[in-house]
């Protein structure tokens, strides 16, 4: 079941909004433990729709971000792709003025850590929470 296909504007703004949007959505449906889950989703999805701004539309707010989030069989399903090159393994790591590597993925560290699964295509991220994990923890 489709719940959320959404263009949202390129902004930190926007997706504060789109934030609050998808939670009020996703509390609608008829799913066990769904409540006790939104505060995971709402640190999970900002923490994404956040990296589609600055990383994959480089802040220009004539990009759009474009998010579908589905319910299919006990399993959240979270479409985000934005307009960027796309995903590159070696994103994660950056060198900074006194060229100290930093690691660059703890938010998908955190995430992670929430229970959810990821993965990329392209300029794409689908991110997966089945939410007989909830019910079990």
């Amino acid at each position: 079941m489709l719940i959320v296909d959404k263009k949202i504007k390129s902004t930190f703004e926007a997706v504060h909004d789109f934030v609050i949007e998808a939670a009020d959505l996703i509390k609608k449906i008829d799913a066990p433990e769904v409540d006790s889950l939104l505060f995971k989703i709402n640190i999970m999805l900002r923490e994404v729709l956040n990296n589609a701004v600055e990383h994959g539309n480089n802040f220009d707010d004539t990009k759009f971000i474009y998010c579908k989030i589905f319910y299919e069989e006990e399993i959240l399903v979270f479409e985000i792709e934005d307009e960027g090159e796309g995903f590159v393994a070696n994103d994660f790591y950056m060198m900074d003025e006194g060229f100290t590597i930093k690691n660059r993925s703890r938010g998908l560290e955190l995430i992670e850590k929430y229970g959810f699964e990821y993965r990329f295509k392209k300029n794409k991220v689908i991110v997966e929470y089945d939410l007989n994990k909830e019910m079990l923890s």
